[in-house]
């Protein structure tokens, strides 16, 4: 039972997934009433819908009503008119009800049961638009809409006609607010939001904006990764995740502003006037919190190593739990994210290798110099100066190993001098190739003092390398669809697009997705083919040596097999590892490879 109403809050639409549907011969009806011109806190342009049911039991286990919405508004709301304080709510998304035109709520009490008897007033729906615009709200759908009786294994009750309602934006002037939220992710810059096969998952953050003076008056949302240019939360001009949502308030009210999710510590303000914008970091919204205990401890640190080795990157709860990127997976980089906030126990070696039969293991890390190992294409080849061992270690900081490596030490004291980013430490490895692109105007940092080298490279920061190693200033006059105008990387891609460099998938190129080692290498490929840089081969031998060969996907196989001939990649412990995404690191090290073909 405990496993189905947290499945239910993390999303609505498990419950459909999860209840067994049990038609009987019943009734249910749904009542809207426009309230907009007798509510005493509605803003101008907002229209305010009652929703009600009638001839339901006093023993509703489950209600769950999908809501349809049209005219040029907005979800913006619910305010809850039914007592819920032994009640679990799942509030409507407003990110993705305005998404998808519609409302999708659940209400779930198991204990008792709701007391839904007579005619019961649910809640208020707020939408937004222009004042005096029409807007309508319909229950259409009679098969998702729907209440349980008894228990979650309880008889179903479904409406037996459809509804709706017409109402106008109010043209009423009370005072608003505007409610600004924002959320820097400073200690987990590889925040993607996306599985491994570039596909968007769900964010997983949740926010919730309650009115103190009503606490039953909600502003609720997921983030999303929709640039803010076009109407989503994800700032896509910082090199960091910054998130903003924003929406207007009744003025002269204090609210409490709640950021959650699984793997993360809740962070709450309180007494909120929004005078000034409410801005949370790490240091407020805690990754880590993998038991949700609201500490980072070492139960978090335990759990989260018996999910890395034993449970499958797909599983949804557990993942989500410790998965604090959002990439999809349980990897390395959530590690890391980990030992940022929280270090292991004295009698916990934090850099024991896992399980072997871990089923989440990262791929191993690893860059090279032309006489050793790299790791695929996101870190072959390299300037003599820079090498390491590769190591399967939950943690890739792992130093050089100079009985595997022929270790060129002669520039280490000039790059150590240097110091441009001061996460290097446990990098030298690739502190000379990063050193090396920084001070020719090819790279830049995640901040002034930053590199941050374990995180995944980005599609879009990595055409902007290509861009500016090869010169590329071709003009444009299109680019791709999801690249905003506003982006930090919008015209070098649309540079490389009319250049034929930048390929993507249809009109999207999804810049902020990671780059897996095979793509890196097919884009490096496709720029300096065309350069004159590299020969194409049609001989896929130079392969042969690797034992992982057949994961090279049949578009990326001409391109790795000429990067291998040329002594821009190597492998590492005979692999390719060609799915595995390439970090930051290793790019700089097979860039600074690249950059010795040009000599």
């Amino acid at each position: 039972m405990k496993k189905f109403l947290v499945a239910v809050l993390v999303s609505v639409s498990m419950v459909l997934s999860m209840i067994p549907v049990i038609a009987v011969d019943n009734t249910m009806t749904v009542i809207f009433t426009d309230v907009t011109a007798t509510d005493t806190t509605v803003l101008e342009g907002e229209t305010k819908i009652q929703v009600s049911v009638e001839g339901a039991p006093s023993n509703v286990a489950i209600l769950q009503m999908y809501l349809d919405f049209s005219g040029d508004f907005s979800y913006k709301s619910i305010k809850y008119l039914y007592d819920t304080d032994d009640v679990t709510v799942v509030s409507p998304n407003a990110a993705s009800s305005n998404a998808e035109g519609s409302v999708k709520l659940a209400m779930i009490d198991v204990s008792g049961g709701m007391d839904l008897s007579g005619t019961t007033d649910l809640f208020v729906l707020t939408f937004d638009g222009d004042a005096g615009d029409e807007m309508t709200l319909e229950l259409n759908d009679l098969e998702d809409t729907y209440y349980v009786v008894g228990s979650i294994n309880g008889s179903t009750v479904y409406p037996t006609a459809t509804t709706s309602v017409t109402a106008s934006g109010s043209t009423t002037s009370n005072e608003a607010v505007s409610a600004e939220v924002t959320l820097t992710m400073d200690k987990v810059t590889s925040f993607s939001a996306a599985s491994s096969d570039g596909s968007y998952v769900g964010s997983g953050i949740e926010l919730k904006i309650t009115d103190e003076s009503d606490t039953s008056n909600e502003y609720y949302t997921v983030l999303n990764n929709v640039s803010i240019s076009k109407g989503g939360h994800r700032d896509a001009t910082s090199t960091i995740p910054v998130f903003t949502v924003t929406t207007d308030l009744l003025a002269g009210h204090t609210y409490t502003v709640t950021l959650s999710g699984m793997g993360y510590i809740t962070a709450t303000q309180t007494g909120v006037t929004f005078e000034d914008a409410v801005e949370f970091t790490n240091d407020d919204f805690i990754p880590g919190d993998s038991v949700s205990n609201s500490v980072v401890d070492q139960d978090d640190y335990d759990y989260f190593m018996n999910v890395y080795e034993n449970v499958s990157s797909n599983s949804s709860l557990e993942s989500y739990a410790t998965d604090f990127n959002r990439d999809g997976v349980t990897d390395v980089y959530d590690y890391n994210i980990l030992l940022s906030v929280y270090t292991p126990s004295t009698d916990t070696d934090p850099t024991a290798t896992p399980s072997a039969t871990a089923t989440t293991k990262p791929s191993s890390t690893s860059s090279s110099s032309s006489s050793s190992s790299s790791g695929g294409g996101g870190g072959g080849g390299g300037s003599s100066s820079s090498s390491t061992k590769a190591t399967a270690s939950p943690e890739p900081s792992t130093s050089p190993d100079a009985s595997d490596t022929d270790t060129d030490t002669s520039n280490s004291s000039d790059t150590a001098d240097s110091k441009y980013f001061t996460d290097l430490g446990d990098y030298s490895w690739a502190e000379s190739a990063i050193y090396t692109l920084k001070e020719q105007g090819i790279i830049n940092g995640t901040s002034d003092t930053t590199y941050s080298p374990a995180n995944n490279i980005k599609r879009g920061d990595f055409i902007i390398i290509l861009v500016n190693m090869l010169s590329i200033d071709d003009e444009y006059t299109e680019n791709f669809t999801d690249v905003p105008e506003d982006s930090y990387y919008y015209d070098q891609i649309g540079k490389a697009k009319a250049a034929g460099v930048a390929q993507g998938y249809g009109d999207e190129f999804m810049p902020e997705n990671s780059v897996t080692r095979q793509d890196l290498i097919s884009l490096a490929y496709r720029a300096f083919l065309d350069a004159g840089y590299i020969e194409a081969v049609d001989d896929l031998s130079a392969l042969d040596e690797f034992t992982d060969k057949d994961d090279v996907s049949d578009y990326a196989a001409s391109a790795m097999a000429a990067m291998v001939q040329a002594g821009v990649i190597h492998g590492s412990d005979g692999q390719l590892n060609p799915k595995g995404n390439a970090t930051r690191a290793e790019t700089a090290v097979m860039c600074a490879a690249l950059l010795e073909l040009m000599d």
